[in-house]
């Protein structure tokens, strides 16, 4: 039988979902929900309302068990996530809007001891110190630091070291005074700068891909602090980096030099894979229209 459902948004799509799917197991005490799968063009953007709405129990009714497949790599790790928007940031103009989002992950949180309650502190000081982009003068192509992050990190050193009452000027910089109650948090922020910046000085040179695995590796264990649900993903990304070293040696490569862009593409390739890990793993199957794909399910539903 087919059965047609309308809703107002892709949350209460999920919630219709669940009541119904809810009340055919309910008429089918036989069925299991891995004898359910859920397709959709693209899973992608589905994930959140899915995992909100089967991850947990509400208003009386029990949480589903369930999977997904087919979502990019970099959407179900917050370390290849977090890779991704450096990745992304290293081949940017480092604005403000690129750089500020980097706080929000807990593997920069961990590595750099920034809370949770320091972000509204440092995105006021940042916005305050009037950043715009460009990590220095020589990224914006001008001849002084105005609007940069040095310039920023600049008058923020300046803070602590001149006195508040005099003129606060050295060297054409002004210093800023921020409070002083909280140095241990912009220290560790402008820590968090230097780290970047010096990243994407040595990133811009090119290097033989022996060099940049080890450019990669230094990237991930001096922005990231892992936890041990980190480690599934750092063993996939080592096995990745061990695998592309074997096919440059293999291709007689291994003298040449890589620029910046070729080995980010290849990183990136990497980090957009889509992972069929969660199909037919157990639980309701949530799963992207994949061509030729054997669908051995006795209810199948589709949001299009």
């Amino acid at each position: 039988s087919i059965r047609v459902e309308p809703a107002g948004s892709r949350l209460s799509e999920k919630q219709i979902l669940k009541d119904q799917l809810l009340h055919i197991l309910h008429e089918h005490p036989d069925w299991q929900p891995h004898d359910i799968a859920v397709l959709t063009p693209n899973i992608e953007p589905y994930s959140p309302f899915v995992e909100a709405v089967f991850g947990r129990a509400a208003d009386g009714t029990q949480a589903l068990p369930y999977s997904i497949s087919d979502v990019k790599l970099s959407r179900r790790q917050p370390l290849f996530y977090a890779l991704e928007q450096v990745l992304d940031l290293l081949e940017s103009r480092f604005e403000v809007d690129k750089v500020l989002p980097l706080l929000d992950s807990r593997l920069v949180q961990k590595r750099f001891e920034i809370s949770e309650d320091d972000l509204p502190l440092l995105h006021g000081t940042i916005a305050e110190l009037n950043v715009h982009w460009g990590v220095d003068g020589e990224m914006r192509g001008a001849a002084d630091n105005l609007f940069t992050w040095q310039q920023a990190l600049s008058r923020l050193v300046l803070g602590w070291m001149l006195p508040a009452g005099g003129d606060g000027m050295w060297q054409n910089v002004s210093a800023w005074h921020g409070d002083v109650n909280q140095l241990a948090v912009f220290s560790r922020f402008t820590a968090f700068m230097q780290t970047l910046a010096d990243t994407a000085k040595t990133w811009q040179t090119d290097a033989a891909a022996e060099e940049w695995i080890e450019r990669v590796r230094q990237l991930r264990d001096g922005l990231f602090a892992l936890s041990d649900d980190d480690q599934y993903a750092a063993q996939q990304f080592e096995q990745a980096l061990v695998k592309w070293q074997e096919e440059i040696e293999l291709s007689g490569f291994s003298d040449g030099l890589l620029p910046q862009h070729t080995v980010i593409r290849h990183i990136s390739r990497f980090l957009s894979s889509e992972s069929q890990a969660g199909f037919l793993r157990g639980g309701i199957t949530f799963c992207s229209m994949v061509p030729m794909r054997s669908l051995p399910f006795k209810v199948l539903c589709l949001f299009c």
